[in-house]
Parts: structure tokens; sequence; C-alpha cells
């Protein structure tokens, strides 16, 4: 389960799980966020030091609003916080953990928006062999 920073949405996707069948026991969920990789980040001398830029960064407060949905509908789940680009790393990171399905958060768009997802959604829809649920906000 993709984590952005929208609290919303994160709500949206552990309501669709929480209703799958026997969620509590027969589901575990992967809490994934990135962030997004800085382009270059000078430490003074002209080198870069991006894991000293995340170090001390916390993670969206839509996280932790999920790991608290997940500990109330008693569902096991893991959190995973990694650096790069969004929507590679979700389909990596689904390919090495060998999950059965990616469930993404959808945001309100105008009819014309609503022809295409988000970049991340859309490029995880196109590059993954896996199933992909989109969850939407309430209209």
């Amino acid at each position: 389960m993709p984590v952005d920073g929208d609290d919303t949405s994160a709500r949206r996707q552990i309501e669709a799980i929480a209703e799958l069948p026997d969620a509590s026991n027969a589901v575990e969920v992967i809490l994934y966020h990135v962030f997004e990789e800085l382009d270059q980040a000078a430490d003074g001398e002209g080198g870069a030091y991006l894991d000293d830029l995340y170090e001390d960064r916390d993670p969206p407060k839509s996280i932790t609003t999920a790991e608290s949905l997940l500990e109330e509908a008693d569902i096991e789940y893991e959190t995973v916080i990694e650096i790069g680009d969004p929507g590679e790393n979700v389909v990596n990171t689904a390919k090495k953990r060998d999950v059965n399905g990616i469930i993404m958060g959808g945001r309100k768009r105008s009819p014309i928006g609503k022809v295409l997802f988000g970049s991340v959604t859309q490029a995880v829809i196109l590059s993954s062999n896996l199933p992909v649920t989109v969850v939407g906000q309430e209209p």
C-alpha cells in the first residue's frame, strides 16, 4: 500500500483493505512511502549526502494514521520508507516482496482530470504485472 502525504487517501485505502474477506487473518500490508530523491544537495564541498538529509525526516502523518487504522482493524502490517522515484520504487518493491496486489489512493479530479490518473498511480498501473486497485475519495 503506497502512502503519500494525503491523510484522506490513506484512510480510504485502509477502509478498502479492511473490507476484504477475513482481512484480519488473511491480509498483511506493507505501508510504503517513498521520499522523492533530491537532484542535488551540496555539503559545502560540492558533494551530496542524501542519507544525511533524509535521516532526521519524519514520515508523513498519513503513515501514522494508516498504522493506527490497521491496528484498530487488527491487520498485520510493516512500514517501509525509502528514497527514490515513487512509481519505480513501488513496482520494484512489490516484485521483490512478492506481493499479491497494490492498492493506490486516488484523488478527486475534474471531469477532464479523471481521464488520467496521477503520475505515480499511472506509472504503477503501466509498469506492474500485479493487480492494482485505485481507491478514490468520497464524492
